[in-house]
């Protein structure tokens, strides 16, 4: 209950508020519709505060309640107060048991959580931490004189100095009448504070109350090991540990069995014992101080390693004054036997002999490991030579298949006679320059074995370089020709000097295949000749550059080493080895730079003085004449004719030669096209779709073998039958080639004819399986004749038909949609796997459909159209009739007769 100050009076119940107004007592929430949030609320205190003309209302779990009223007393808002709530409206617990205003204007109330503080102009409600009021149920408070709270709690009575934050907790112990006191709580005039309990009235003078002065000394009661009292003068696990009473014990020592034991203690003030404060800390192993109270007296600890420690145990009066001399003890816990100085030092004595005698046998080992190391490394030497041995000469027999493929196969053509002139003269030329060829292989093996054996091969003779040069050169312009490759010669008039013709011509020759071989068409090769001079002493400097790809830093200084390849195997890596050292017998050096052009630069540097060589390797000058390869005649470069009524076939070839007489044989039957790597072909066959690849395996950039998985791991050229040519007749290579999908393989010397009928029977075969495909049965199967992708291809072409046979509206559009591709890639593979557009593939389909409809009985034309989606009747006629041969009433009408045949005679 409470009375506001216009006299109003508030009634707080089980279900809400009730207000007394002069004549009238009403339900609050009847009354004012804003205040239905009380109606059924457990109201358990009131308070009118005067100083913000409102009245607080604590509930029973369900928060606290603010009714402001308007300057005549009357209903103005309600405001609501609850731990669920934020900022200014949370309140730390939603049980509200009592109210207290100071005269600081600070209003106090009491919670089942503790203690709740607002300030005069605080906007919310805070709650006080401090120990010993924080949790508290405070269910009456009340201020002394000195402005200190008096807290009624259900455990005692609670004293606290809200400016300090002093606690002090008063029990029945301490002379109150009961531990659970009530709201009931009061102040008299004089000071003197009440408070009521569940046994009656408490009342007091809060300046009376003092605190208790005595001092709680330390007493050891009793002492236990594994939970044995020890007495003194008694052995236990093999020693005496107390010579006298514990209490009088400064020091213990035990052994490491005797590490588990219990102080037990109590303190010598005897005023509210139980109400004593203790803390004990272990010096060595406690880091802080461990508090209990007078229930709990005992210090345990177990499991304590061998050391020195100190036990610390003081203690405080119920009051809180702690003894400034706490009770020491210096405990001592010996090692165990394996644990002494003596042991360890055993134990070092043991580990060193262990560790010598370990090191020594490593030692031994290591020293045969290293031997058994040393031979492994040697014969595995000897082995990588052996195989660098193997294959380099493979790679050389490789070389020698290719210039005699150019002869055995240009003899075979002319010991026919019914060669044209015009081909027998190509013949005539392959074979004059492949049999140079042959020479040439020869005479580098002859000079790699002179070089390696330290023979000296320098013949130095006056001759103008620059000439000589230029007629060295002359054998790449039919190649710079055919292959559309700008070749540049800048050379001066003439350089009288003195060097090794047969070196200098081997080295071009040597350096310019080379930049041949990488630079792609329209690219550029140069060679330039300058002359410079060095301490009276003339030098020549010979430089070759092309616009290839060029060599990989990390590759520059292993092209001059002996069989060594680089990325591409398509030569047998002696070349530029043999280069290097040709010109190194020369006295001069070899090097190899980045070409402005965007690929490789060899810079070639000899001496060129005649008194830069000795007399005996000085020779008489003689004539020039034309180099070696000078019969590297021109004869007429093949036209790119494309015809695109035939058969279309890419030739992927590194040696120019062979590439010229491959297509000079083909030629007259199929459309060609050239590529010089496996980059090139892969290239061409996306953008041409040719019918046959015939490829070497060798090449630079990408050889043949992956080229040919790139080919059928492509959708668009899987089909594509692959012919591999090759020097190597291992079944290892042949199988590697198999397996990435070749069709099959033409060793090196080949049969024209033979490899001429094997195209032929290729082509044939493809197109005798593609008619039966479409006038057979489009679904049947295909493993043999297509890639994994194609069979599954042409099965989900049929099956996507079939399911919208009837569809009028399925389009072409709709079936490559249906298939992922796209028009136009759709219509290219139906034509090379069937022959056919895809409009001509979907209207067969259809037509066999109804073909077989008339075969099972069928005899309605217009059932026929419905069930294939076609809807004009003349288009249906003619394609019908396109497609079987006849129209469809003929059809009909033949099946009817032949039916009728076939019965019996006498049948009914």
């Amino acid at each position: 209950i409470c009375q506001d100050g216009y006299g109003n009076i508030y009634f707080g119940t089980e279900d809400g508020l009730i207000i007394q107004k002069q004549d009238q007592t009403f339900w609050i929430h009847d009354q004012y519709e804003q205040a239905s949030a009380l109606r059924g609320k457990r109201i358990f205190s009131l308070y009118f505060d005067a100083s913000e003309n409102c009245v607080w209302i604590g509930t029973i779990s369900e928060g606290l309640f603010k009714l402001n009223l308007t300057d005549n007393g009357e209903y103005l808002s309600m405001e609501s107060f609850r731990q669920s709530m934020q900022n200014n409206y949370y309140i730390a617990n939603n049980t509200i048991w009592c109210f207290y205003k100071d005269d600081e204007n600070t209003l106090w109330i009491g919670t089942d959580s503790g203690l709740l503080r607002k300030t005069q102009g605080a906007g919310n409600f805070e709650q006080i931490k401090s120990e010993g009021v924080l949790d508290k149920k405070i269910v009456g408070i009340e201020k002394d004189d000195e402005g200190n709270l008096w807290l009624a709690n259900s455990q005692g009575l609670i004293y606290y100095n809200p400016y300090q934050e002093q606690v002090r907790a008063y029990t029945y112990e301490d002379g109150l009448n009961s531990n659970t006191l009530t709201e009931a709580v009061g102040k008299t005039r004089d000071g003197v504070l009440f408070f009521g309990s569940i046994n009656g009235l408490n009342y007091f003078r809060p300046n009376e109350i003092k605190n208790d002065p005595g001092i709680a000394n330390i007493a050891i009661s009793d002492f236990r090991v594994h939970n044995q009292s020890i007495v003194p003068d008694q052995d236990y696990w093999g020693s005496v540990i107390l010579n006298q009473s514990i209490n009088l014990t400064e020091e213990i020592v035990l052994n490491y069995r005797q590490n588990d034991f219990i102080f037990e203690f109590a303190g010598t003030n005897y005023a509210n014992a139980s109400e004593n404060m203790f803390k004990y800390k272990m010096d060595g192993y406690d880091t802080n101080w461990v508090f209990t109270n007078g229930a709990h007296r005992f210090a345990p600890y177990s499991n304590l390693k061998p050391g020195n420690y100190t036990l610390q145990i003081n203690a405080a009066n119920h009051d809180g004054i702690w003894s400034e001399t706490p009770k020491t003890l210096k405990i001592r816990i010996l090692p165990p036997p394996w644990q002494t100085t003596w042991a360890y030092m055993i134990y070092v004595l043991i580990s060193g002999s262990i560790l010598w005698s370990f090191i020594y046998i490593m030692r031994n080992r290591q020293k045969l490991k290293h031997q058994i190391e040393l031979d492994n490394v040697q014969r595995r030497k000897d082995k990588e030579i052996h195989e660098l041995k193997l294959t380099f000469f493979t790679d050389i027999a490789h070389e020698f298949k290719t210039p005699l493929s150019l002869i055995i196969g240009p003899l075979n053509d002319l010991i026919e006679s019914k060669t044209s002139i015009k081909h027998r003269d190509f013949c005539f030329h392959i074979v004059s320059r492949n049999v140079k060829r042959l020479m040439f292989l020869v005479n580098q093996l002859l000079d790699f074995r002179r070089i390696n054996a330290d023979q000296n091969i320098l013949n130095v003779s006056g001759n103008d370089l620059a000439a000589f040069i230029k007629q060295t050169t002359e054998a790449f312009l039919w190649q710079a020709e055919s292959e559309e490759v700008n070749f540049n010669i800048v050379l001066p008039d003439s350089m009288q000097c003195f060097f090794d013709r047969d070196i200098i011509e081997k080295v071009i020759y040597n350096l310019l295949s080379n930049a041949f071989k990488f630079t792609p068409k329209n690219g550029i090769v140069e060679i330039e000749l300058k002359p410079i001079w060095k301490k009276s002493k003339q030098f020549a400097i010979i430089t070759i550059k092309d616009s290839g790809k060029g060599i990989p830093n990390n590759e520059k200084s292993l092209v001059f080493e002996r069989y060594v390849h680089g990325k591409d195997r398509s030569s047998s890596g002696i070349g530029l080895h043999l280069s290097y050292q040709l010109i190194k017998a020369h006295k001069g050096e070899i090097n190899l730079a980045d070409s402005h052009y965007g690929g490789a630069e060899f810079i070639v540097k000899i001496p060129v003085s005649e008194e830069s060589y000795s007399g005996h390797e000085l020779f008489e000058t003689v004539v020039s004449k034309n180099p070696t390869l000078d019969v590297l005649t021109d004869f007429e470069k093949p036209r790119k004719e494309v015809a695109e009524e035939r058969e279309s076939i890419l030739v992927v070839e590194d040696d120019h030669d062979l590439r010229a007489y491959l297509k000079n044989c083909l030629q007259p039957q199929y459309s060609i096209f050239e590529a010089a790597n496996g980059r090139d072909g892969i290239e061409l066959a996306n953008k041409y779709l040719p019918d046959i690849v015939i490829s070497d395996v060798m090449m630079p950039e990408m050889d043949g073998i992956e080229m040919c998985r790139e080919l059928k791991k492509n959708n668009q050229t899987s089909h594509i039958p692959i012919l591999m040519l090759t020097a190597r007749t291992d079944e290892e290579h042949i199988k590697m080639g198999l397996d990435a999908g070749a069709w099959d393989y033409i060793t090196k010397p080949f049969n024209t004819h033979a490899l001429l009928q094997k195209i032929d029977n290729i082509i044939e075969t493809r197109n005798n399986f593609k008619e039966f495909l479409i006038n057979q049965n489009v679904t049947q199967d295909i493993t043999r004749h297509y890639s994994p992708f194609d069979q599954k291809l042409i099965t989900k072409i049929t099956e996507i038909i079939e399911s919208n046979i009837s569809d009028p509206d399925f389009s072409v559009e709709d079936l490559a949609s249906a298939v992922s591709l796209s028009r136009m890639q759709l219509h290219r593979k139906l034509k090379s796997l069937v022959g056919q557009s895809t409009t001509s593939f979907i209207l067969k389909i259809k037509m066999h459909y109804a073909k077989s409809m008339f075969d099972k009985g069928c005899d309605r034309i217009n059932e026929a159209m419905d069930a294939v989606g076609i809807c004009s009747y003349s288009y249906f006629y003619n394609s019908f009739k396109k497609v079987v041969g006849k129209t469809a009433k003929e059809y009909i009408k033949e099946l009817k007769a032949h039916n009728n045949n076939q019965i019996p005679q006498g049948a009914k």
